[in-house]
């Protein structure tokens, strides 16, 4: 009973009912009046992708079907066509409904899914089929007889798994073609409205040069408008700083007010049919309008920090791979690096001192731990992760990765911590870091942890989260927070939650700060 099963039994019903009353002139009726009586039942149901994907589905095909030009015409009245002229007319309108369909959903699948199928119109006259001339009525005709001979039903549904399967199989086949699946950016309202427009004009039936040119313009308008981070960069007086929710890992954006992207580790939860990367990262960057990436520093090379980035690095391809050197412990992060050298991006190891991007009043330096001693190559994989120090005007934030103490003291030692507005946990807030000399050298206004929820009550460590709320340190959590967001234009500083709201806010904090926490 999901929504397009509901919407084509409704509709069916409506048809039905329509032939009986010999009112059945227009199928838009009808499919508005199945959309009505969904939306009674589940008004929530309009804004899910089932509900969306389905109606502009079949209002594509009612509506663009029969205005596509015929490459093959029907016979003649009164004559009846030969057998290849029939499969052919046949095979015609499998074709129209299938690119009807597709061109109606284009720019609903660009919004939720980032990607659209270049074969998807051919495929569907392979898998169709299968499914709902094999799978769908072996299925159909198995429910008589659940209950009065179950062994029998079985045995037809195994009959029709096999149309299951034979489209799994197919599908998977042809998924690895080159150009079969297309990603791309989130598109906005203004380019989907544009979209229908131009589809308007373009299969009106009484379309005129004047509309054609007014759709021909509109086309440009709207690639260029899609396309434009491609070619032009564009520069604002804001930076952004966006900690992502990526469950138990971490991976944080940063916007420069020069237009450079910059994302630092790309990891979380990871099982076989789950990538973060794919389902997580790439998607908000995607929904920031970003087509490539300029840097992805990777503070270390434990999963959690950056399982998430063959996936980004295939689809945004950086310009630049900055890493601390160490080879790791995991396979999977050789063979990563071993990706990014094949595919000749640049790989740098970053040492204390070394200055990432500084322009206008902006500094990204890296402060530890490469170059803080000759000891450290024998010091856990933690306690090797990079340092790096984010500055942008009279706000400042600090991304330790996972140091624990060793490195915390070794830091101070070296004097290159720094009072930091914003603080990311090291570690994820564990109890092994963030020690009382390393908070009271940065004294922190907020804390940001990133964690999944799976890890509640002991990430952030109970005894730091009570320390942290003593001394009044706003801490916030993505487990609960959500993706969390920092704006800045140099003087103040707002940071908002996943569901946008405020909850910190500071003006010119190194002059006299003014700040508030809901």
């Amino acid at each position: 009973m999901n929504i397009p099963a509901i919407r084509s039994l409704v509709t069916a019903l409506l048809v039905l009912f329509a032939v009986v009353l010999r009112r059945q002139r227009s199928l838009i009726h009808l499919i508005a009046a199945a959309a009505l009586i969904v939306l009674a039942i589940t008004p929530l149901a309009l804004f899910t992708v089932s509900f969306q994907l389905s109606f502009a589905a079949v209002l594509a095909i009612n509506c663009i079907y029969p205005r596509l030009p015929l490459v093959i015409a029907g016979p003649e009245p009164r004559t009846t066509p030969n057998r290849i002229t029939k499969s052919l007319l046949v095979l015609q309108s499998m074709v129209y409904v299938s690119l009807a369909a597709t061109a109606g959903t284009l720019p609903l699948m660009l919004y939720h899914f980032n990607r659209f199928s270049l074969i998807g119109p051919i495929m569907n006259l392979i898998i169709e089929p299968l499914l709902c001339l094999w799978a769908l009525p072996c299925g159909m005709l198995g429910i008589p007889f659940l209950w009065i001979a179950p062994d029998l039903t079985r045995l037809i549904c195994t009959l029709g798994s096999g149309g299951i399967r034979l489209t799994i199989w197919i599908a998977e086949a042809f998924v690895g073609f080159p150009y079969a699946s297309i990603w791309t950016i989130t598109p906005s309202f203004f380019e989907i409205i544009l979209f229908f427009i131009i589809l308007f004009l373009l299969l009106h039936q009484g379309r005129t040069i004047r509309q054609l040119s007014l759709a021909l313009v509109l086309m440009v308008l709207i690639l260029g408008s899609f396309t434009h981070a491609l070619w032009y960069t564009s520069k604002n007086k804001e930076m952004v700083v966006s900690f992502l929710d990526v469950g138990q890992g971490s991976s944080t954006l940063l916007q420069l007010p020069d237009g450079k992207n910059i994302l630092i580790d790309g990891g979380g939860q990871q099982t076989e049919r789950f990538d973060p990367g794919q389902a997580l990262i790439a998607p908000f960057l995607w929904r920031q309008r970003i087509w490539r990436l300029d840097d992805v520093l990777i503070t270390h090379p434990h999963k959690d920090h950056y399982n998430g980035l063959p996936f980004v690095y295939r689809h945004f391809r950086p310009r630049r791979l900055i890493i601390n050197g160490d080879d790791g412990e995991e396979p999977a992060y050789g063979q990563f690096l071993e990706t990014v050298r094949k595919g000749k991006t640049p790989i740098q190891v970053a040492r204390a001192g070394d200055k990432l991007q500084e322009d206008n009043g902006l500094l990204l330096q890296c402060i530890g731990m490469n170059g803080l001693g000759t000891d450290i190559t024998s010091w856990s994989t933690n306690d090797r992760s990079l340092v790096f120090r984010l500055r942008f005007g009279s706000h400042s934030f600090l991304f330790p990765g996972d140091i624990g103490f060793q490195s915390e003291n070794r830091l101070a030692q070296y004097n290159v911590t720094r009072r930091t507005e914003v603080l990311l946990a090291p570690h994820h807030g564990s109890a092994t870091s963030a020690g009382p000399n390393f908070m009271a050298a940065i004294s922190p206004a907020l804390i940001m942890v990133s964690a999944g929820p799976a890890s509640q009550g002991t990430l952030p460590a109970p005894e730091h989260l009570e320390d942290w709320q003593q001394k009044r340190i706003p801490t916030l959590v993505t487990a609960q927070q959500g993706t969390t967001t920092c704006r800045t234009d140099g003087k103040t500083l707002h940071i908002r939650s996943f569901t946008g709201a405020l909850q910190y806010f500071e003006e010119n904090r190194e002059e006299g700060a003014q700040h508030s926490t809901p």
